[in-house]
């Protein structure tokens, strides 16, 4: 017999219905007590209250007079209304507790029902920034421009109502920063520190240290900054060290990258651009540094800048000669360690891969291998400025001493080389800190911080305690060439909108249309990124722009504030003043690559054949970017540096190869400055007499008065037959020479040597002409 089931019993409410059992009567729901504002909610909101005021002024400020006073009220009216209209929803609990259920069921049901959209979305916005990309091409004039910003506004709103797909990996936050600091070490590490900032600035006027060596110098630099950060890490912090196994693979592909790239670096490094690049500044220091064992290493010795890095210059000089290759070596090495910084803080802000592959595209960034090689100290700023950056960012998730310790060390010595690392990593420090205390979801700590800022001021301060002493600006470069020529000129351009916007633009087009000038240092008829790169670059920025509350908004500030800061100087396409923001530049092309690969990739597919994929394109990238500087871009920076009819500095340097004491006569009009060939005599070869002249010049009264008994080389352009021929009726020359390295030809010397040996013989016919009576 089956068992029969009880009949219901209708005096009990539904547990499903409620007392509404038969879904005739609705119920009215209890709405939950609506929750105080949180003090973090009511900043943010009065951060984008302020944001959106300061967006609102900077498109009044750009929009033209006439219509400046619309668009003004009118804003004024919107923001009236519109908190207006917030507060009035405020309070009306049943509206706002209606819209936000409407909003999280939508919300809810696009990503989980709709992701497919999302596939779409990232297709479009990819589509937008080719677009973009396409119209800042160089060469375009300022409709197509226009239409370009168009179409990378629309690809920022795109990417905007994108589904995020988290790629982040917090770690576990430490509320205590438990670790107690050595104070001993620390102690130690400032006195050492003291010690080399006094023997350099002389402020008290200790006579024992007057006359430190600079090597001395440098091992207390060392030694302290060493003691100050393992101090104030805690002496603890070297066990904490791990290398663990599932990571070992990305050290493998980090040490292909870092090979690769020191290859590309150190391929034809001094034959590939044979003449000095704005190096012989560096190189006249240098040989200060022979016979002297008494510089100060923190003088602003090479035209505002300490002659730290043309000590190590000299290590590299003095042990294997006095050319190109061994000034520029420490380029190469500060270059190359910029790679692995950079996987580093793509790998603290987003991902391994996304550092892995912006490791990999700056490798093969051609403005970045430009200054790689050469013996300039622009590139040592970039690899201190991302390690603080990266270190700041491990210390935000750990919460550990010895982060906050590294970050501070290392952005204080962002203080010793170019200054625009001294210029724009502190302030894009303070910046970033500031806005991660207000927005980011895990916050730094105040005793951290602290940590951070005693570090850097400790380590900072010798170069800061050198300027005092010797009562030198603290931005002596900036003082000496900028003072009036950019900081006034652009405060008086300000008074007339067009002349700055002008220079503003020109500021931020240097990435992607406005190549180099007027002073080159990368040169070519590009931009700093190349046209294939600038689609994935536009997608980074889009994709960073919508993380205003994660660390990863640094690449925004980071990329805005240098194009601001060099809109305020003369020249502002000079890209030696943008290799700060390289490393920015990179990251930002591997989030547009690494975002976009992850929401346009089917699901049905393997992760391992995305991975595949990714890496093939940005090997091809990466190909396409070496290619491109090896072969057009070097062939037409050796053009465009060699702007005169012929280059004396080719004819210097192929006359270091004579022999000692031997006579060198260029002969041309507006060749080459005495002096400037002077100073690169005396770096090459000293004992060499060099002497500029003219064709005029040489007169036979001229030639009888010289002497037969040193060696003698003439270089003379070849159609300069006149000239050739006076010289063959009074020496014996040996066939004319051309120039083995790379010059073009047009530009190049004849080289004819007047051996004195040969001077003592008759006249064969073939080496000369006898004179005529």
């Amino acid at each position: 017999m089956l068992p029969t089931e009880p009949p219901p019993d209708f005096s009990t409410p539904s547990p499903y219905y409620g007392d509404d059992w038969g879904g005739m009567k609705s119920r009215k729901r209890r709405k939950p007590p609506r929750p105080p504002k949180t003090k973090q909610q009511m900043q943010a909101q009065w951060l984008a209250f302020g944001l959106v005021t300061l967006a609102i002024l900077m498109a009044i400020t750009l929009l033209p007079r006439e219509s400046a006073g619309v668009v003004f009220w009118g804003a004024v009216s919107l923001l009236v209304g519109g908190v207006v209209g917030i507060k009035g929803i405020q309070n009306l609990p049943t509206i706002r507790a209606v819209l936000l259920r409407d909003i999280r069921r939508l919300r809810t049901s696009y990503r989980e029902k709709h992701a497919r959209v999302g596939f779409w979305l990232a297709v479009l916005a990819a589509g937008l920034m080719v677009l973009a990309g396409n119209r800042f091409s160089p060469g375009a004039d300022n409709a197509e421009l226009e239409a370009g910003l168009v179409y990378l506004a629309l690809g920022i709103a795109v990417v905007g109502v994108i589904p995020r797909a988290q790629t982040q990996e917090w770690r576990e936050i430490r509320t205590h920063l438990r670790d107690q600091s050595n104070w001993i070490a620390f102690g130690a590490g400032v006195l050492i520190l003291w010690v080399v900032a006094e023997a350099n600035g002389q402020i008290v006027g200790v006579q024992l240290i007057d006359d430190l060596p600079q090597d001395d110098q440098f091992v207390y630099l060392c030694a302290g900054l060493g003691l100050v950060t393992v101090g104030l890490g805690g002496v603890q912090w070297l066990r904490d060290i791990q290398l663990k196994r599932d990571v070992a693979w990305e050290w493998v592909v980090m040490t292909v990258i870092l090979l690769l790239g020191l290859g590309i670096r150190l391929w034809q490094l001094e034959s590939a651009v044979h003449r000095f690049v704005d190096e012989l500044n560096f190189g006249s220091v240098v040989l200060y540094f022979e016979g002297n064992d008494t510089i100060k290493l923190l003088h602003p010795s090479i035209r505002g800048f300490p002659a730290l890095y043309a000590y190590w210059q000299h290590w590299g000089v003095g042990a294997y000669g006095r050319d190109l290759f061994t000034l520029r070596i420490v380029s190469v090495v500060f270059g190359g360690l910029t790679l692995p910084a950079v996987y580093w803080l793509g790998r603290e802000l987003f991902d391994k891969y996304t550092g892995l592959i912006a490791a990999a595209l700056l490798a093969a960034f051609p403005p970045h291998i430009q200054y790689s090689r050469l013996g300039l100290n622009n590139i040592a700023d970039p690899l201190f400025g991302v390690l603080a950056l990266a270190a700041m960012t491990r210390a935000v998730k750990t919460q550990k001493r010895r982060d906050y310790a590294i970050s501070g060390a290392c952005l204080g010595l962002t203080q010793y080389f170019y200054e625009g690392g001294k210029l724009l990593y502190t302030p894009l420090m303070v910046t970033w800190i500031i806005l991660g205390l207000v927005l980011w979801r895990q916050r730094p700590s105040l005793q951290g911080l602290g940590i951070a800022a005693l570090a850097f001021v400790v380590v900072a301060g010798p170069i800061y305690y050198t300027l005092q002493g010797i009562d030198a600006p603290f931005t002596p470069r900036f003082d000496d060439v900028s003072r009036v020529t950019d900081l006034e000129r652009t405060v008086d351009e300000t008074t007339n909108q067009d002349l700055y916007i002008t220079r503003l633009k020109t500021a931020l087009r240097v990435y992607t249309h406005q190549p180099e000038g007027p002073v080159i240092y990368f040169g070519g008829e590009h931009a700093l990124v190349l046209g294939g790169l600038i689609p994935f670059g536009l997608l980074g920025i889009a994709y960073t722009v919508w993380r205003l509350r994660s660390p990863a908004f640094v690449l925004v500030i980071w990329l805005v504030s240098t194009s601001v800061g060099n809109s305020f100087l003369n020249a502002p396409a000079i890209s030696a003043r943008y290799v700060v923001v390289f490393p920015a530049l990179a990251l930002l092309i591997a989030v547009g690559i690494r975002e976009t690969g992850t929401r346009i990739w089917p699901k049905r597919l393997p992760a391992f054949s995305q991975g595949i994929v990714v890496a093939g394109l940005v090997a091809a990238l990466c190909i396409y970017q070496v290619d491109f500087f090896m072969g057009p871009q070097l062939t037409y920076f050796n053009e465009q540096i060699r702007t005169k009819q012929k280059d004396g500095e080719d004819a210097l340097f192929r006359a270091r190869k004579l022999p000692l004491g031997t006579h060198i006569y260029i002969i041309g009009d507006d060749i080459i400055d005495y002096g400037y060939a002077q100073g690169i005599m005396i770096y090459l070869r000293p004992g060499m007499t060099v002497e500029i002249l003219a064709p005029d010049q040489v007169t036979w009264l001229y030639l009888e008065a010289m002497t037969k008994l040193e060696n003698a080389a003439f270089f003379v352009i070849p159609e300069d037959t006149r000239t050739i021929d006076r010289i063959r009726r009074f020496f014996i020359l040996l066939p004319p020479e051309k120039s083995p390295y790379n010059v073009p030809e047009d530009k190049q010397f004849l080289m004819y040597y007047a051996p004195t040996y040969l001077q003592q013989q008759p006249y064969p016919p073939v080496l000369g002409i006898e004179p005529q009576p």
